[in-house]
């Protein structure tokens, strides 16, 4: 149509936004029409995960540098800049725009380093910086380190768990081997994938290390190249009390992080809340920044009711697989989206469904017309917890006060689809989020 810029790329964000489907766009070869059909075929079952349904695209990491290929390294196609000019102001987007002007005016080069390309607030947030970054035109990259269960256990459970306050059993206090192990680990990422002549850290301007995950490559980063602007990224929430005072775990943990590693750093963004700044911190180092969020990617756009149905016959689907009732057409349902976590209040979520059916049961309601209760959410490789928060719930459901009510409790470990997720908040009577710490994964 003439009066479209480019008709490829705006039927791709119509079948985005109209028909929730994935639309990719290749350049095939064959010979007939039915060898390119063919390698259609091909290049859509390398992309997706056909054990799940949903049709969910696989995340992709390139071996040589341990890049997330976001958006199916560049192929699919979802949205354009028009697009997200319509969910702001016109100042922002100004402001948005200039700064991406200068940015392409310097041509500087950002990385983003953390430690998993799925599950969590981090890697959403990193999906969509990514996505609108390329269509700015600002050269903007994304690496994950290699993953290793043994580290996965420091950084989630003497890490993460204990700058939180979640647990004060010393067993989680940081020791000399865990230490030994963890800065092992960076530094052979740092080596393997992202060092010298590697083309990563050498040709970059501006780094933003999510988290301490990877943390102990900071001072890699400064030996190799000096003239990099180096950002600290502090997602979760450090108890800056607890960090105060001598001798307590997270004191210990803040010390060894922030005296090795993260004071190399020339920024310490955090979440404006006065207690996530930890001590120690230079207040002119100091910069703000809430959690952010994508109003046209699958966790947030708009669904009509089949799309709604279909995705809640995914999730009694995954249910069903995991031993767990599903959602039901005739009830409403209360829902809760989290990771199976420590810090995220699960066990509160289930007494207060207890206490809220006894007060609707002395109410002389019917039974059936109570609510469900629906709590779900996706892992991530970097997080050992999540299966055993999971089995303590199933566990805590198998209880006498909460037996008489588990049919109606439905419980499951999503794959990792945020149109799934989007659904399930939105055909939700209610929504919770009881999380004792933080709590921004579904903003």
């Amino acid at each position: 149509h003439p009066a479209l810029k480019d008709p490829i790329r705006e039927m791709c964000t119509r079948f985005w936004f109209d028909l929730d489907a994935t639309p990719c766009i290749y350049k095939l070869r064959g010979l007939s029409l039915n060898e390119e059909a063919a390698s259609a075929a091909r290049k859509v079952y390398d992309w997706f995960t056909p054990q799940f349904p949903g049709s969910i695209p696989r995340i992709a990491v390139d071996p040589d540098t341990n890049e997330v290929l976001v958006d199916m390294d560049n192929h699919c196609h979802m949205v354009d800049l028009k697009h997200f000019e319509q969910t702001t102001d016109k100042p922002t987007w100004d402001k948005l725009l200039e700064l991406a002007a200068e940015c392409k005016r310097r041509q500087l080069k950002i990385l983003f380093f953390n430690s998993t390309p799925q599950g969590g607030g981090v890697a959403l947030m990193r999906h969509a910086t990514i996505r609108l970054m390329r269509l700015l035109g600002v050269d903007c990259r994304w690496f994950v380190a290699k993953p290793n269960p043994d580290v996965f256990v420091i950084t989630k459970r003497k890490f993460h768990n204990v700058f939180q306050g979640v647990t004060d059993d010393e067993q989680y206090r940081l020791q000399k081997a865990d230490k030994e192990l963890w800065i092992e680990w960076c530094e052979q990422n740092f080596d393997n994938y992202w060092g010298e002549g590697k083309g990563v850290v050498d040709n970059a301007d501006v780094i933003i290390m999510d988290d301490p995950q990877v943390s102990a490559i900071i001072p890699r980063i400064r030996k190799l190249n000096p003239a990099a602007r180096i950002l600290y990224r502090s997602h979760i929430e450090i108890r800056a009390d607890l960090a105060s005072v001598a001798g307590s775990m997270q004191h210990d943990l803040w010390d060894f992080l922030w005296g090795g590693f993260i004071n190399k750093s020339d920024l310490f963004i955090s979440h404006p809340v006065a207690g996530f700044i930890p001590p120690r911190v230079p207040h002119a180092k100091v910069a703000l920044m809430p959690a952010a969020t994508d109003e046209l990617d699958g966790l947030n756009k708009k669904m009509n009711a089949t799309d709604l149905e279909y995705y809640r016959r995914v999730f009694n689907r995954c249910a069903e697989d995991q031993g767990s009732p599903g959602i039901s057409t005739e009830r409403p349902y209360v829902i809760q989206i989290a990771r199976f976590d420590p810090a995220k209040g699960i066990p509160d979520v289930i007494e207060s469904y207890r206490l809220f059916r006894e007060r609707l049961a002395a109410t002389g309601m019917d039974a059936d017309q109570h609510p469900q209760l629906v709590i779900c959410g996706h892992g991530s490789i970097d997080d050992p917890d999540g299966t055993v928060i999971y089995d303590q719930i199933i566990e805590m459901l198998a209880q006498p006060e909460y037996l008489p009510y588990a049919k109606d409790i439905c419980v499951a470990r999503l794959p990792a689809s945020d149109q799934l997720l989007c659904a399930l908040l939105r055909s939700s009577f209610c929504a919770l989020q009881l999380s004792h710490r933080e709590g921004f994964e579904v903003k």
